[in-house]
């Protein structure tokens, strides 16, 4: 199963966007749920844990998407809002919900260092 959403509906935690659960949710109530890749027309992209992100590209390419899967801002996870977050943004969520599996806190969060 993939979820996808319109552009419109998806935020970044490090660029607050209009979502109404941001401000009903606690940070420290905030959890990963599973590895997300926002494409080119700002869809979310989904599978659900423990899929890593390269399953998730791959899922993309045999549904016929053909843009960018890479770039620095595309890759990243779905909280339990609803919310897109980037991996360095979404690193200290993890650690705050006691998260990483990882026994090196790592610089920048991967689906390896959750599940």
């Amino acid at each position: 199963m993939v979820y996808t959403t319109d552009s419109k509906s998806v935020g970044r935690l490090d660029l607050v966007g209009s979502n109404p659960t941001l401000t009903t949710m606690k940070r420290s109530e905030l959890k990963i749920v599973c590895a997300a890749i926002v494409d080119n027309t700002g869809k979310v992209w989904t599978l659900p844990k423990p899929a890593r992100h390269y399953q998730i590209i791959k899922h993309m390419r045999d549904s016929g998407y053909t843009g960018s899967v890479n770039g620095p801002d595309q890759q990243g996870f779905l909280l339990n809002n609803g919310i897109f977050c980037r991996r360095k943004a979404a690193l200290g969520i993890a650690i705050s919900a006691d998260q990483i599996i990882t026994d090196k806190v790592p610089t920048t969060l991967t689906t390896e260092d959750l599940w």
